[in-house]
Protein backbone atom coordinates (compact mmCIF):
# COMPACT_ATOMS: atom_id res chain seq x y z
CA UNK A 1 0.00 0.00 0.00
CA UNK A 2 2.88 2.34 0.87
CA UNK A 3 4.42 1.70 -2.61
CA UNK A 4 1.33 2.82 -4.63
CA UNK A 5 1.17 5.88 -2.59
CA UNK A 6 4.37 6.92 -3.46
CA UNK A 7 4.13 6.13 -7.18
CA UNK A 8 1.30 8.59 -7.27
CA UNK A 9 2.01 11.33 -4.65
CA UNK A 10 5.56 11.95 -7.08
CA UNK A 11 4.73 15.08 -9.17
CA UNK A 12 5.74 15.77 -13.04
CA UNK A 13 7.60 18.63 -12.94
CA UNK A 14 6.13 21.64 -14.08
CA UNK A 15 6.35 23.12 -17.34
CA UNK A 16 6.22 26.47 -18.88
CA UNK A 17 4.76 26.76 -22.14
CA UNK A 18 6.63 29.59 -23.63
CA UNK A 19 5.88 31.40 -27.42
CA UNK A 20 8.12 33.66 -29.64
CA UNK A 21 5.68 35.27 -31.99
CA UNK A 22 6.76 38.11 -34.37
CA UNK A 23 6.05 39.18 -37.99
CA UNK A 24 8.66 37.42 -40.82
CA UNK A 25 12.58 38.32 -40.53
CA UNK A 26 12.57 40.05 -36.99
CA UNK A 27 14.80 37.81 -35.37
CA UNK A 28 12.62 34.94 -34.05
CA UNK A 29 15.16 31.90 -34.36
CA UNK A 30 17.81 33.94 -33.12
CA UNK A 31 16.06 34.81 -30.52
CA UNK A 32 15.34 31.11 -29.26
CA UNK A 33 18.89 30.31 -29.75
CA UNK A 34 20.12 32.98 -27.60
CA UNK A 35 17.55 31.51 -24.67
CA UNK A 36 18.57 27.84 -25.35
CA UNK A 37 22.30 29.04 -25.09
CA UNK A 38 21.80 30.77 -21.53
CA UNK A 39 20.49 27.90 -20.00
CA UNK A 40 23.43 25.91 -20.98
CA UNK A 41 22.11 23.68 -23.87
CA UNK A 42 24.25 24.74 -27.18
CA UNK A 43 22.95 23.74 -30.65
CA UNK A 44 24.82 24.09 -33.67
CA UNK A 45 22.32 23.87 -35.85
CA UNK A 46 18.92 26.30 -35.59
CA UNK A 47 16.10 24.39 -33.00
CA UNK A 48 12.88 23.24 -35.36
CA UNK A 49 9.41 22.64 -33.33
CA UNK A 50 9.43 22.44 -29.59
CA UNK A 51 12.59 22.44 -27.56
CA UNK A 52 12.50 21.73 -23.65
CA UNK A 53 14.61 22.43 -21.25
CA UNK A 54 15.42 21.33 -17.87
CA UNK A 55 15.51 25.32 -15.99
CA UNK A 56 16.46 23.04 -12.64
CA UNK A 57 15.43 20.01 -11.16
CA UNK A 58 11.94 20.53 -10.90
CA UNK A 59 11.10 22.95 -13.67
CA UNK A 60 10.68 22.34 -17.22
CA UNK A 61 10.62 25.67 -19.75
CA UNK A 62 9.01 24.74 -23.48
CA UNK A 63 9.91 27.02 -26.18
CA UNK A 64 8.50 27.47 -29.31
CA UNK A 65 8.74 30.42 -32.24
CA UNK A 66 6.02 30.69 -34.11
CA UNK A 67 5.35 30.96 -38.30
CA UNK A 68 3.48 34.21 -39.61
CA UNK A 69 0.90 32.13 -40.72
CA UNK A 70 -2.81 33.32 -38.66
CA UNK A 71 -3.95 30.21 -37.53
CA UNK A 72 -0.17 29.11 -35.58
CA UNK A 73 -0.45 32.41 -34.03
CA UNK A 74 -4.21 31.53 -32.40
CA UNK A 75 -3.09 27.96 -31.57
CA UNK A 76 0.51 29.26 -30.08
CA UNK A 77 -1.40 31.93 -27.68
CA UNK A 78 -4.17 29.98 -26.50
CA UNK A 79 -1.73 27.68 -25.21
CA UNK A 80 1.08 29.41 -23.88
CA UNK A 81 1.90 30.80 -20.42
CA UNK A 82 4.71 33.36 -21.81
CA UNK A 83 4.49 35.20 -24.84
CA UNK A 84 7.52 36.89 -26.35
CA UNK A 85 6.16 39.53 -29.22
CA UNK A 86 9.31 40.62 -31.16
CA UNK A 87 8.69 44.15 -32.79
CA UNK A 88 11.01 45.43 -35.75
CA UNK A 89 12.98 48.32 -34.66
CA UNK A 90 13.63 49.63 -37.78
CA UNK A 91 10.39 49.14 -39.64
CA UNK A 92 8.01 49.86 -36.67
CA UNK A 93 5.19 48.31 -35.57
CA UNK A 94 3.28 45.97 -38.50
CA UNK A 95 -0.51 44.77 -38.07
CA UNK A 96 0.24 41.62 -36.74
CA UNK A 97 1.77 42.98 -34.03
CA UNK A 98 -1.81 44.36 -33.05
CA UNK A 99 -3.50 41.24 -34.11
CA UNK A 100 -1.27 39.45 -31.83
CA UNK A 101 -1.47 41.68 -28.96
CA UNK A 102 -5.40 41.15 -29.17
CA UNK A 103 -5.70 37.83 -29.61
CA UNK A 104 -3.49 37.15 -26.45
CA UNK A 105 -5.70 40.01 -24.43
CA UNK A 106 -8.69 37.56 -25.26
CA UNK A 107 -7.42 34.71 -24.54
CA UNK A 108 -6.33 36.05 -21.10
CA UNK A 109 -2.61 35.47 -21.40
CA UNK A 110 -1.33 37.47 -18.27
CA UNK A 111 2.69 37.48 -19.45
CA UNK A 112 3.41 38.95 -22.15
CA UNK A 113 6.89 40.28 -23.35
CA UNK A 114 8.01 42.85 -25.79
CA UNK A 115 11.55 42.74 -27.31
CA UNK A 116 12.66 45.19 -29.74
CA UNK A 117 15.01 44.27 -32.55
CA UNK A 118 17.44 45.56 -35.19
CA UNK A 119 17.99 48.67 -33.49
CA UNK A 120 21.56 48.56 -34.75
CA UNK A 121 20.70 49.27 -38.13
CA UNK A 122 20.07 52.76 -37.27
CA UNK A 123 23.65 54.50 -38.36
CA UNK A 124 23.19 57.90 -36.26
CA UNK A 125 21.62 58.47 -32.99
CA UNK A 126 19.85 60.99 -34.19
CA UNK A 127 18.15 59.30 -36.49
CA UNK A 128 16.95 57.25 -33.59
CA UNK A 129 15.84 59.71 -31.34
CA UNK A 130 13.66 61.11 -34.88
CA UNK A 131 11.72 58.00 -35.26
CA UNK A 132 11.13 57.23 -31.91
CA UNK A 133 8.70 60.51 -31.93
Amino acid sequence: MNVQKEIFSKKKPDSIFVSILGPNRVGKTTMLESMISAFGYLTESPPKGLVAVMTNEKNKALFTEGTHGAFSMISLIKVSDIIILLIDGFFGLELETFEMLSLARINGVKKIFFVITHLDFYKKWKALKKNKK
